[in-house]
């Protein structure tokens, strides 16, 4: 997520400070953060609103692996597609993703849990209508959106939520 944020601050002629993207009022409000954590796993926190519409959209890509973004609803994709995500102006964006790269899954996970979360991004149902966050997602959800930016223990307390919340997931 850093490149990529990286690239997207490039496009917009915006600076990335320390994995971290402010907008400016005359193109909306909020900032994006992208943390890479060490051990080979990368995760954003988006919390925006924009003046215009904007969509991502994500060309398969290497090393592939696993996104999942916690937002109005978790949603699982494999980076081996492509994906189209539209955003409305003037909507706020509160969205948690994470990247996990195929060496890191197939360091941490049980080969026949790998397959299954594979199978089930390259292959998601197809009811259209996807479960809204479960209650014992939100607080922490809200742990993480509600972080103080200034705190010395940022990047601790943001390390600890996402692993919770992936753990929950």
């Amino acid at each position: 997520f850093r490149h990529w944020l990286s690239d997207f601050g490039n496009l917009l002629h915006l600076p990335v400070i320390g994995g971290k993207l402010e907008f400016p009022p005359d193109l909306g409000e909020g900032s994006i953060h992208a943390v890479h954590v060490s051990d080979g796993y990368s995760f954003v926190v988006m919390d925006f609103i924009l003046g215009d519409d904007l969509v991502f959209f994500r060309q398969a890509s290497s090393p592939t692996g696993l996104l999942l973004f916690f937002g109005p609803s978790p949603h699982l994709s494999s980076t081996a597609g492509e994906e189209e995500l539209p955003f409305a102006a003037n909507i706020r964006v509160k969205r948690i993703g994470l990247f996990f790269p195929d060496a890191f899954l197939r360091r941490h996970v049980r080969k026949d849990i790998f397959d299954s979360l594979l199978e089930y991004a390259e292959n998601p149902p197809t009811n259209t209508s996807r479960e809204p966050i479960a209650f014992e997602y939100r607080s922490v959800l809200e742990d993480i959106h509600d972080a103080d930016t200034g705190s010395p223990l940022l990047h601790l307390l943001l390390h600890n939520r996402i692993q919770l919340l992936t753990e929950k997931y």
